[in-house]
């Protein structure tokens, strides 16, 4: 299984919501392989800060090559990896894309995030149109996740309402908002799932994300 993390647009939280997956299933005894396409390294780094507060490291990978990048995922295919992909348009994020078996995307109600989707809606039909002149029935679906929200925001509907006419994107239950554990538990390069649970939006901060992970493992 190749699950992707992808949005064409740097910090909107893509990163965090890998390293939670990552921590998810480190938990649950899974065995997987994380390639670092992000331009920041943050997995890379996040996996150094772990090794210094004595948290079990992942298996992180980088390319520095698309051929190399390709051959590595048709010779691991069968096995789980888990890619977190650059904040922006490139060779290695098509590709990350196109051989993925599943694809997530964090979407908020920034109007700036917003249009930057409906813009790659564009790169993914374009990649689509490239893919099927060796399959014709290719096809990319792309799963969103309300990620950031100001925990009072309840209008759901208007922040989906852009993308419903959409093929390439599926709408996600799970809601992540904007939560302090969630934002700041990176800094020792941990998950929410491993970091110590002192309030009650701690508590929803956990929920939030175990939700999420387990609604991956669903798609």
């Amino acid at each position: 299984m190749v699950i992707t993390f992808s949005h064409p647009k740097g910090g909107v939280g893509k990163s965090t919501l890998c390293l939670n997956y990552l921590v998810y299933l480190q938990d649950k005894g899974v065995e997987f392989t994380c390639i670092d396409l992000d331009g920041q390294n943050s997995l890379s780094n996040a996996n150094k800060l772990r090794a210094m507060h004595d948290a079990k490291t992942f298996d992180i990978q980088t390319f520095a090559s698309t051929d190399a990048l390709i051959k590595f995922i048709d010779s691991h295919a069968s096995e789980n990896l888990i890619i977190d992909s650059g904040g922006f348009d490139s060779a290695f994020n098509r590709i990350a894309v196109s051989m993925s078996d599943r694809v997530i995307t964090p979407l908020s109600d920034s109007p700036f995030e917003v249009m930057r989707l409906m813009s790659f809606d564009e790169i993914l039909t374009d990649i689509e149109k490239e893919l099927r002149k060796s399959k014709a029935d290719f096809a990319i679906k792309t799963h969103l996740v309300l990620n950031r929200l100001n925990p009072s925001t309840k209008l759901i509907d208007s922040i989906l309402d852009p993308f419903r006419e959409s093929k390439h994107y599926a709408f996600m239950d799970s809601i992540v908002r904007d939560r302090t554990l969630i934002k700041y538990s990176p800094t020792t390069g941990k998950g929410v799932l491993e970091s110590k649970i002192r309030t009650s939006s701690d508590v929803a901060a956990k929920n939030e994300i175990l939700a999420f992970c387990k609604e991956i493992d669903t798609l």
